[in-house]
């Protein structure tokens, strides 16, 4: 009896609980160099930015200081100056992101 009694109480499964505490450390992701994490959104807010200032912020100020009344004396619509105004805007964007992409990509590697 009393030898089934020991077996009874002696656990068959190991014990889950360590003896030993250990800390190991566990990478969800993919180790990603501060540099190279940050520079997507500095390519994506230097062409936000670039647009903003170039395109919108420059009708606005032409429009305030008076030029925008020369502008008007030219023979294009008020559409093709907006357009031609966010077009100019757009390829400083597009020239900022390819500077600062090529200048980010050379400090990252």
């Amino acid at each position: 009896m009393q030898e089934l009694t020991d077996s009874l109480n002696s656990p068959t499964v190991p014990s889950r609980i360590p003896k030993d505490i250990a800390l190991e450390i566990v990478e969800l992701y993919p180790y990603i160099e501060y540099m190279k994490y940050l520079l997507p959104g500095s390519i994506a807010l230097a062409m936000f930015v670039s647009v903003m200032i170039g395109g919108g912020m420059l009708y606005i100020d032409d429009k305030a200081r008076g030029v925008h009344e020369g502008f008007l004396v030219t023979p294009i619509t008020k559409l093709e100056l907006v357009l031609g105004l966010n077009a100019a805007g757009s390829i400083k964007a597009v020239l900022s992101g390819v500077v600062i992409t090529t200048i980010g990509s050379l400090l990252a590697e």
